[in-house]
C-alpha cells in the first residue's frame, strides 16, 4: 500500500493477517485519530514528568459536586 511501510520481518503469517484491507483500515485510522493520539500521548508524557518532579495527583475540580453529593445505595437483597 502506497505510504505504508511495515518494519517488522514479514512471513505468512503476516501476509495473512496484514491484507490490502487491512492495511487500508490501519491507515484510515492513523489519517483520522493520529494527531489526536500523538497529542494524548504527548500530554500523557507531561502529566508523568510532574508526577516525576513530585506532583501528586487529585480530583478534578469540575467533578466537586459529584464528590460532595449524599451517596446512596440500594439495600442489600434478602438471602433465604
Amino acid at each position: 500500500m502506497p505510504g505504508v511501510q511495515i518494519l517488522g520481518a514479514r512471513d505468512k503469517q503476516s501476509d495473512e493477517i496484514l491484507t490490502p484491507e487491512a492495511l487500508k483500515f490501519i491507515v484510515d485510522l492513523e489519517r483520522r485519530f493520529g494527531p489526536k493520539r500523538r497529542e494524548l500521548l504527548a500530554a500523557r508524557v507531561a502529566r508523568q514528568a510532574k508526577f516525576d518532579a513530585g506532583e501528586r495527583p487529585d480530583f478534578l475540580p469540575e467533578t466537586a459536586e459529584v464528590r460532595k453529593a449524599n451517596w446512596t445505595v440500594a439495600p442489600l437483597p434478602r438471602i433465604y
